[in-house]
């Protein structure tokens, strides 16, 4: 039997916030309890200027040709949503999570998008024109090819690697700010300010930078091949390793420039001011410094290559070869091996343990002999009685008892005492 078709899976349920929203509307301060999110909502098209949507989660939405002017989307979570085409000028981002976001052809005119994170999001063909990109430390991987960034500020924002083919980057306020590996392709730079930023391993090669602002740049290992700065200024440039083969730096301001080991064959510094500047080790076959003012104050140590308007430079001397290390003698035969051990012999068995006897008993204990008879008690001894009292003889109290005490226990009268016995030693 031929199987069912599958069944069309089920469509999500409508979207609650949908019929709360509405021109001006505020679901910030006022939202009711069942708008949640906007996440994946269709809004494309709708009208919707200055409403406020701080905090909601807009991710994936789909915004295009959508009205949003003066819109309010602080610390929306906006990833990878879309809004192409739409009505954004003056719109608040600040704040805003909006990686993967598309705002293609959007309209951004004075738009404030500080401190959002930005990582692939895609710029492509808006108008950018005097908006806010400031504070953006997350946004690798930008593109703003073909974008209007008129009079934008960029100051302190990381934008790595980031595209700008046939940008407009008139009057633009880059300064401060990380563009490293950045791709710049046939972009206006007419008043450009790109002072103090990081432009390591840029692209910039053929550019018009006549006139442009780029004091205290860095572009260490940067692609500046064919490009003109015409009076352009690079006081204390960092060029190092940058490659600028025919490159035109006519009237520019080299004062304090670095441009250790860079490649310059065929480049142009004629009326170039060279205040400080160094060159070494740098390659300079065929560039031209006629005119250049302070070329004595330029340093060219270790310098290469015939350039018009210098002296010939001194042939480097080869480097010494280290000194060849001296012959050692022969190394001494290793001593030979000791004989080999004999053969352990195996070991003698143990003798033989002799049986465990028990200790000898010891001799039984005679028997106790039998106890003695009680000695029958003695008779209790009961002292006689004393004698009839008798007078003292002759009133000597000694005589008296020598003469009357027969026993220790007898009581004497003599004369007035009354006298024991025992009390004198004499007796018995």
């Amino acid at each position: 039997f031929p199987r069912p078709p599958p069944s069309p899976p089920p469509s999500p349920p409508p979207n609650m916030c949908v019929q709360h929203l509405y021109p001006h509307a505020n679901l910030h301060t006022s939202r009711p309890l069942e708008c949640v999110t906007l996440a994946r909502a269709d809004l494309r098209g709708a009208s919707l200027p200055g409403i406020v949507l701080d905090g909601l989660s807009l991710r994936g939405a789909l915004l295009d040709a959508a009205d949003l002017s003066g819109a309010s989307l602080q610390s929306v979570d906006a990833r990878g949503a879309s809004f192409a085409g739409a009505k954004m000028s003056k719109v608040i981002l600040q704040r805003a999570h909006l990686d993967g976001a598309s705002f293609a052809g959007a309209s951004l005119h004075n738009a404030d998008l500080s401190s959002t994170t930005l990582h692939g999001a895609n710029f492509s063909g808006a108008d950018l024109a005097f908006a806010k990109l400031t504070m953006i430390t997350e946004g690798r991987g930008i593109i703003f090819d073909g974008a209007v960034l008129e009079g934008a500020s960029f100051t302190d924002s990381s934008l790595d690697n980031a595209s700008f083919v046939r940008a407009s980057l008139r009057k633009a306020s880059m300064e401060d700010m990380r563009l490293s590996h950045a791709r710049f392709v046939g972009c206006d730079y007419s008043g450009i300010s790109l002072a103090d930023s990081w432009l390591t391993h840029a692209q910039l090669s053929g550019e018009v930078l006549d006139g442009a602002n780029l004091d205290h740049a860095r572009l260490m290992h940067a692609n500046l091949t064919g490009a003109s700065l015409v009076n352009t200024v690079l006081t204390e440039g960092q060029l190092q390793h940058a490659v600028a083969v025919g490159a035109d730096f006519t009237g520019a301001a080299l004062n304090i420039a670095d441009f250790y080991d860079a490649s310059l064959q065929s480049a142009r510094f004629v009326g170039a001011k060279l205040t400080d500047a160094s060159f070494a080790g740098a390659a300079l076959s065929g560039a031209d410094f006629t005119r250049v003012i302070d070329l004595e104050k330029a340093r060219f140590p270790n310098a290469t290559g015939v350039a018009v308007g210098l002296p010939p430079f001194p042939a480097r001397a080869p480097s010494p070869r280290p000194p060849a290390p001296p012959l050692l003698p022969p190394p001494l035969p290793p001593p030979p091996l000791p004989p080999p051990l004999p053969p352990r012999q195996p070991p003698s068995p143990p003798p033989p343990t002799p049986p465990l006897l028990p200790p000898p008993r010891p001799p039984p204990l005679p028997p106790r002999p039998a106890p003695l008879p009680a000695a029958p008690p003695l008779p209790p001894q009961v002292p006689p009685l004393s004698s009839p009292s008798q007078p003292c003889a002759g009133g000597n109290l000694t005589a008296c008892l020598n003469l009357m005490c027969k026993a220790p226990r007898m009581q004497v009268e003599c004369g007035n005492h009354c006298l024991n016995c025992y009390q004198f030693s004499g007796l018995g």
